[in-house]
């Protein structure tokens, strides 16, 4: 396989790739990922409020992903090779972990403001505006405060997401929530997706979905965050993507 299709295959979907770990528990897990009609990904997970290392194998070599959303940071290494690339984005501003207190921060050009409550049940959730001031339209949220996480997002275009518990169970010893995720266009359910999440992790030990995509994580040990975990080995060397692109 060329290097470019690999890469993009890589980039297609990684693990935890878009949670921003702000607060959490640090720990390291056996991850599984499994995609239809893709290859079975397992390997190490190690999870801290610095960001996430995932490593695993693909068509039988060893790659290392690296994502750090503070500073908006997504790297790929490859031992075999001792290279890696990395893309670079605004960090992320929109958040969630364990000991977070609120789900954004105010940024330039980004809206982020919390304008009233809402009693739901024996929970009482935030309501808060979050967008592009560049963008068109903002979004609407409801935001859990105890659990530190979104429970309703409502989009410009109409497009929501809602987040129900459906009560608690035990998984590999550990008492964790069980929540379905409903995405809807239009006013019709589009996707459905399942999770089951740890409070004591700040995390999903588990994630479901309609289309087949599954992530598990097993074997979960608390783990002291270690910054040279997220650190690019002083032997290894930078590749650029385009570089690697063939007609």
């Amino acid at each position: 396989m060329k290097r470019t299709s690999f890469i993009l295959s890589l980039l297609a979907f990684c693990f935890f790739s878009t949670d921003v770990l702000a607060g959490l528990s640090s720990f390291v897990a056996d991850a599984v990922q499994v995609v239809p009609g893709r290859e079975v990904r397992r390997g190490k997970l190690y999870v801290s409020e610095l960001g996430t290392r995932f490593e695993f194998m693909e068509n039988k070599q060893s790659v290392i992903q690296i994502i750090e959303p503070a500073k908006g940071i997504f790297r790929l290494l490859f031992p075999k090779t001792k290279t890696y690339f990395e893309i670079k984005s605004e960090p992320l501003p929109i958040f969630r972990g364990r000991r977070s207190k609120v789900p954004c921060v105010q940024r330039a050009n980004f809206l982020c403001r919390k304008v009233g409550l809402l009693k739901s049940g024996k929970a009482v959730l935030e309501r808060w505006i979050v967008g592009s001031l560049k963008g068109k339209g903002e979004i609407k949220s409801l935001w859990d405060p105890s659990r530190h996480m979104f429970v309703q997002l409502i989009y410009p275009d109409g497009n929501k997401m809602e987040a129900h518990m459906n009560g608690v169970i035990t998984f590999e010893g550990r008492s964790v929530e069980r929540w379905k995720m409903t995405f809807s266009r239009a006013g019709r359910v589009h996707q459905n997706s399942y999770m089951l999440f740890a409070p004591d992790l700040g995390y999903p030990v588990m994630e479901r979905g309609d289309s087949g995509l599954v992530k598990e994580l097993h074997n979960i040990k608390l783990h002291t965050s270690d910054p040279t975990l997220y650190a690019v080995p002083g032997d290894y060397k930078k590749i650029p993507f385009t570089a690697n692109v063939k007609k």
